[in-house]
């Protein structure tokens, strides 16, 4: 993840499709392995009778934390790209700095309709350099993790034996009218 996230600090206007792809497939790795990687080792350290529990607030903790990524990851973007706006030159820019920075997404329809193609280039490096600071802070918080996920990761065995109330009890053959009987 933090080496995807590094590699994404890297793009730039010019960046090539096969160089994004890249370096999005290894940002998506990284994510896609950590995302199912952590439920084992919530299960792998919580006794059978709270893996229900264990995986309720895995699952809790999880959007919680996304929220928070979203939220976070929005700030950023807004305020970088603000600030990048008012720093410039152009009148129109500065003027309209922060309804563009409001919006994200709107923002790209806004430069896709631009029909003066230096305010569109300048829209173009700002959005480019506001990710890029997402990113940047990404990918610190993510090496951070990956020392403390190292300092304090316990060896924990996957290999338990199976305590459940369901599953047979006798391992004897049903008759098909006693299976005609349970529906």
């Amino acid at each position: 993840m933090t080496l995807g996230l590094s590699l994404l600090i890297l793009l730039k206007e010019t960046t090539t499709t096969p160089q994004w792809i890249f370096f999005t497939l290894a940002v998506g790795t990284g994510g896609g392995i950590l995302y199912s990687a952590q439920s084992f080792a919530v299960q792998a350290s919580a006794s059978n009778a709270d893996l229900p529990f264990a995986g309720a607030m895995y699952s809790f903790f999880r959007s919680f934390g996304q929220t928070f990524g979203v939220a976070i990851g929005g700030a950023i973007f807004q305020n970088r790209l603000t600030a990048i706006l008012l720093d410039s030159s152009n009148p129109v820019v500065v003027a309209n700095a922060k309804d563009w920075a409001r919006d994200a997404s709107a923002l790209v329809e806004v430069i896709k309709a631009l029909q003066d193609q230096a305010i569109k280039q300048e829209l173009v490096t700002a959005y480019v350099d506001s990710l890029r600071a997402i990113w940047e802070v990404m990918c610190v918080f993510s090496a951070c993790m990956f020392l403390l996920s190292v300092a304090f990761t316990k060896d924990i065995s996957l290999d338990r034996e199976l305590e459940t109330d369901q599953g047979f009890i006798h391992k004897r053959k049903v008759s098909d009218e006693e299976r005609r009987d349970n529906l």
